[in-house]
This record gives C-alpha cells, sequence and structure tokens, in this order.
C-alpha cells in the first residue's frame, strides 16, 4: 500500500519498463527487453504475472520501444510503440491488431500513453510529432472508430471521476495531464467523448520528459495520485549509456549513476504503485511490490 515505503522484488520482472495493473488489481502487465541477443537489445515482450508472484507470461511483441498500456474490463490491453499507432492484444496473449493509423495530416509520428476509458467504449492517448509535451490528447471512439482532439498541448492523459470510483459506470469528470512539468484538468463528459470548459493548473513540480511523454504520475480509481516530484526535462539517460571524465589524454573515468528513473502506476482498486526501473543495481531494475 502507499503507506509503506519498502518493496520486494517481483521475480522474473528484471529489464521492465511502463508497469500497468490489471482491473481487479489481481495481474500486472509490464514490457521486457529483449536481452538474450545483443543485437536486440531494445525488442519489446509484453508480459503479464500475477501481482502475489508466479511464472511471468509472454503475451505479444511489442516493437522496439514501449509507450504505455492499458488494461480492459473485457480482457484487452491496449498498448503504444514508439513511431506507431495503438495495437490491440488479448491478455491471454496473440497477435497483436492495429487500432489506429498515424494522421500525416495531423502530424502524427507517434501515438502513446493510452488509457482506456471507464465503460470500455474509447480510449485516450496522446498523439505526437516532435516532442511530446506539445503532444495533442486525443479520444478514439471504439464504436464509431472516430478520433477526437481533446487538448492541443499536453501528453500523458488520465481520466479523473468526478464522484464514487465505478469503472463500469459512464459520469462526467476530469482529463488530467501533463506539459511542461505541472498537471493540468480540465472538464470532460465522458458519454459524448468532450471536454466541456477550460483547462486548470493543478499540481507544479511534476517529473517528466518532454521529448517522450513519459510521466511520473497515475491516479487510482479511488482519485488517489501517486507521483514522482521533480522537474521536466527533454531527455533521459539511456542505461546503456553513462557519464564520465575524460582527461586531455582520453583517459575515461566513469561517473557512478545516483540517479533513479521510475515509472508509477496505481492499482486502480488498492492504490498502491510500483517503480518500473532503478539504475544501478547489480541484477538490472525490476517491478516491486509494496509489502
Amino acid at each position: 500500500m502507499l503507506d509503506q515505503l519498502e518493496g520486494k522484488p517481483i521475480p522474473g520482472t528484471d529489464e521492465a519498463q511502463g508497469p500497468f495493473f490489471s482491473l481487479d488489481g489481481q495481474w500486472l502487465g509490464f514490457f521486457q527487453q529483449n536481452s538474450s541477443n545483443s543485437s536486440f537489445r531494445w525488442r519489446n515482450k509484453l508480459k503479464k504475472v500475477q501481482v502475489i508472484g508466479g511464472a511471468t507470461i509472454t503475451l505479444c511483441d511489442a516493437g522496439a520501444y514501449n509507450a504505455g498500456a492499458s488494461w480492459a474490463l473485457d480482457g484487452t490491453i491496449i498498448f503504444g510503440t514508439v513511431n506507431q499507432g495503438l495495437s490491440k492484444v488479448s491478455a491471454a496473449g496473440g497477435t497483436p491488431q492495429a487500432i489506429t493509423q498515424l494522421d500525416s495530416k495531423r502530424g502524427d509520428r507517434s501515438h502513446r500513453w493510452p488509457q482506456i476509458l471507464p465503460g470500455g467504449q474509447a480510449v485516450l492517448f496522446a498523439a505526437g510529432a516532435a516532442a511530446f509535451d506539445d503532444a495533442k490528447i486525443v479520444a478514439l471512439s471504439f464504436k464509431t472508430s472516430q478520433q477526437r482532439v481533446l487538448v492541443d498541448g499536453g501528453t500523458y492523459p488520465h481520466y479523473a471521476h468526478t464522484g464514487p470510483a465505478q469503472p463500469d459506470k459512464r459520469g462526467t469528470g476530469h482529463i488530467v495531464y501533463w506539459r511542461r512539468g505541472s498537471l493540468f484538468a480540465v472538464p470532460f463528459d465522458l458519454a459524448r467523448l468532450e471536454v466541456t470548459g477550460s483547462p486548470v493548473p493543478i499540481l507544479e513540480g511534476v517529473r517528466g520528459v518532454g521529448a517522450s511523454g513519459n510521466i511520473s504520475y497515475s491516479f487510482s480509481d479511488a482519485g488517489s495520485l501517486v507521483y514522482v516530484p521533480g522537474v521536466a526535462t527533454q531527455a533521459e539517460l539511456s542505461p546503456e549509456l553513462s557519464l564520465a571524465w575524460v582527461d586531455r589524454q582520453g583517459k575515461a573515468q566513469p561517473i557512478p549513476r545516483r540517479r533513479t528513473r521510475t515509472s508509477t502506476c496505481a492499482c486502480r482498486r488498492k492504490a498502491s504503485a510500483w517503480p518500473s526501473r532503478s539504475f544501478g543495481r547489480p541484477t538490472g531494475p525490476q517491478v516491486r511490490m509494496p509489502e
């Protein structure tokens, strides 16, 4: 739970990224890099594991770089891949199917950070060109296949309920998103998939990477917010790269890492959070579960 700071690693989640929960909180989905062949280091598999532990299960291939995922009530997982549209796959595994195509007229270069809306009839995502802190927040209706731009200038959207959390019910609430280090909220009609007001800032100092749109915050259905304090940056260090001092003779002395990179996800029913990456550990980053 969020009132406990200590965690324990979940076996089988070395090199895990982008954790996300099933709606019942019993499963944890994540992306894992293929490290068996160095030439394919950045090829990802989409996997799942029970929260209580057990064998990890591979669901499908997930491209070179993950860009978020969301688990629907019907057992469908929607996920993003850099430089592509969104795809879906059964939580039981299978072949991914594309559900969005990049819109060249809109300047799309990638669809990222999906969140399936309550009721399971639509999904939010960020459609961006270059820097994702100026991406567009878009809603896709599964019924009509139509897309609607909700916000022009933001990334990493989440839907926040106004009233009690009931994932299978419709109502009104707010779209929360990140831009340049701050969270904003805009009123949103869930039934009509329409913004009904103007955005307002609600929290400053939320860590995020503007270039990728990968932001360290999440909500539970109960309205609990978990986030990593920090500033907006335009890049993030790869686990394959490190800093070093280089003298005039070209001799390099590595600078030890002192940073920790995390991704946050809130269990929709239990409001727990897992960091997904941690630099500098001998066994590599793992998903960790609060004890």
